[in-house]
């Protein structure tokens, strides 16, 4: 009976992972984004946190920020009190939020784990799971029309979708790798080696005695930790 209550634990608790990491938000037809989506789902932090800015000619700005997951984007609370997005993301080296650090190349990504060679980060958003189109006497039906979202404002304005599209987002996390300089890569094999050239050999041994999977974190971090060798 023991064993029959453990197992079942089992079950049960491996069914609340799978949900946990395939969570799913869904904004009917006509719903406005920024009120149906909650605040602890589209941003990085439950409210908008003093941090700072560090730009690569020295100097330091201060603000309330916050990372928008739906746009991609981080966010600041102006003086005036309107919510803006930071502009100029090439002059920021980078960001400072709490304990976190963020980066930006090409896209945002906040620091996992890092050594004097070599950084993990990772780069969280929000991603359209599927689009239905709204049929008669109120029901739907998926569509692969998915650029219709494109007619979202999703950059943190108020957002409303079109008429008669009923829009699943879920959380999607990507893994890069950055070198001393802070010049980040989608984790692969062809990235890491284009970015450590000098270390090839090392790497491809490395990759062929120790089974690493780009969209596991515990890998990707004693990856980092064998580059810095």
């Amino acid at each position: 009976m023991k064993n029959r209550l453990l197992a079942i634990l089992g079950v049960m608790l491996c069914c609340y992972s799978l949900n946990a990491q395939n969570e799913q938000w869904t904004v009917k037809p006509g719903e406005d984004v920024d009120t149906t989506l909650p605040a602890d789902v589209k941003f990085h932090y439950p409210k908008f946190t003093l941090g700072n800015v560090f730009f690569r000619d020295g100097s330091v700005s201060g603000a309330l920020l916050d990372y928008d997951m739906l746009s991609g984007k981080m966010q600041f609370i102006a003086p005036k009190g309107d919510t803006l997005e930071l502009a100029n993301e090439a002059t920021i080296k980078y960001i400072v939020i709490n304990n976190d650090t963020f980066f930006y190349d090409k896209v945002y990504m906040q620091l996992v784990a890092g050594n004097t060679t070599a950084k993990l980060s990772k780069k969280e958003k929000l991603r359209v799971l599927d689009i239905k189109k709204a049929g008669g006497y109120g029901g739907v039906s998926s569509t692969s029309a998915i650029a219709t979202v494109n007619t979202m404002r999703v950059n943190g304005q108020a957002t409303s979708l079109t008429m008669q599209q009923e829009i699943t987002f879920t959380k999607e996390t990507s893994y890069y790798i950055g070198d001393a300089f802070n010049h980040f890569l989608p984790a692969n094999k062809k990235n890491i080696i284009k970015l450590f050239g000098k270390k090839q050999n090392a790497i491809e041994q490395y990759l062929k005695d120790n089974k690493v999977e780009f969209n596991k974190e515990e890998d990707l971090k004693a990856l980092i930790s064998f580059l810095e060798g």
